[in-house]
């Protein structure tokens, strides 16, 4: 979506933004010298070409205001991907790469790829945001994002790292459900620190009423579920409900692991 922005603001037209994408994603394994004959039969100047690939160096989303605009959609999209990454806690494992450009044109919107940190192994997944895919296959209209990973190479990865899951156990300790979209940052802070003291944790991020709320978590087998609305954000704080007694108090949020854990 950046680049395709890029190549908008450049007077390019849309129907070639896809085969330029396939060009630019081969810079990963060539140099610029060995595409730059295609890219100009497809149209694209010297200007054109060379801010691509100073958008393309760019490892910074404040840099992008400067290229893109503060009003740009994709900087926004991208902005809202970190956010709701320091909410879970994993911001730390996320870099821009303005350089990543997945070749297959039904993506709309951001991109990615999974490496280990040693750089031992090649890419474990890569996928993306794509909006028309399903329609284009006669579906209905769904936005989506997916991936696609090689099996081999995330298995030899958790077995190197120790991390290889047992799934022996597929029960549910505590759901965790936001009442809107304003509150899934708080949600998933909230299922990031349940997790994080080994509570098995499902976070809901459909849009879905009370009432199918207790139906799941009686479904899933858990013991408790956590709502949060805009007065639990306002306050702090989580309503904690204990399946099994009926009884529901408000809990602070910092407090609240602690709180499951003991429920448990």
């Amino acid at each position: 979506a950046v680049l395709s922005e890029v190549l908008l603001s450049m007077g390019v037209p849309e129907d070639k933004h896809a085969a330029t994408c396939v060009l630019v994603d081969k810079l990963e394994k060539v140099d610029i010298s060995a595409i730059r004959a295609d890219m100009e039969q497809l149209g694209l100047t010297e200007e054109i070409i060379d801010k691509l690939l100073k958008t393309l160096a760019i490892r910074d989303i404040d840099e992008l205001v400067a290229t893109l605009g503060s009003e740009s959609a994709s900087l926004q999209s991208l902005q809202q991907l970190f956010k709701y990454a320091e909410a879970y806690g994993i911001q730390d494992w996320l870099v821009f790469d303005a350089s990543v450009v997945r070749g297959l044109a039904y993506y709309t919107g951001v991109v990615f790829e999974a490496f280990d940190r040693s750089g031992e192994l090649r890419a474990i997944a890569g996928g993306g945001r794509y909006d028309k895919l399903l329609e284009s296959f006669g579906g209905d209209a769904l936005p989506a994002c997916g991936f696609g990973f090689g099996d081999a190479v995330i298995v030899e990865l958790l077995k190197d790292k120790g991390l290889l899951p047992d799934f022996s156990s597929g029960s549910v300790d505590a759901v965790v459900f936001p009442f809107g979209t304003e509150q899934r940052p708080t949600a998933a802070a909230v299922a990031t620190a349940l997790r994080a003291k080994g509570i098995t944790t499902d976070l809901v991020l459909e849009k879905k009423k009370t009432k199918w709320l207790f139906k799941h978590a009686e479904r899933v087998g858990a013991r408790c579920a956590l709502i949060i609305g805009d007065s639990e954000v306002e306050n702090g704080t989580v309503q904690v409900k204990d399946l099994d007694k009926g009884e529901q108090e408000a809990v602070a949020m910092d407090d609240v692991a602690l709180h499951v854990s003991k429920l448990l």
